[in-house]
């Protein structure tokens, strides 16, 4: 009985031993995947930051350009040429 005793103890130890290592090990997984998914996120946050930027940034050029006849003449204005470099 004693060592039967001790045999469950054993296999009762090993199991949560190893409940334990499989849970850490999946939280380490997804805790991976969830820097992954907030590193994207903070990049498609500062592309659409950058594009609202450079729209803003072509309207104002539009409308500055709207009284010079050598935009009028052109069809290019030299702003512009500069942004798109």
């Amino acid at each position: 009985m004693n060592l039967s005793l001790r045999f469950w103890l054993i296999v009762s130890f090993f199991i949560v031993t190893i409940i334990s290592l499989t849970t850490l090990l999946l939280f380490i997984t997804n805790q991976n995947r969830i820097d992954n998914l907030e590193e994207y996120i903070n990049t498609l946050q500062r592309t659409r930051i950058a594009l609202l930027e450079t729209n803003r940034i072509k309207e104002d050029i539009f409308i500055s350009e709207l009284i010079n006849p050598n935009f009028h003449e052109k069809k290019k204005s030299s702003q512009e040429l500069r942004l798109d470099d």
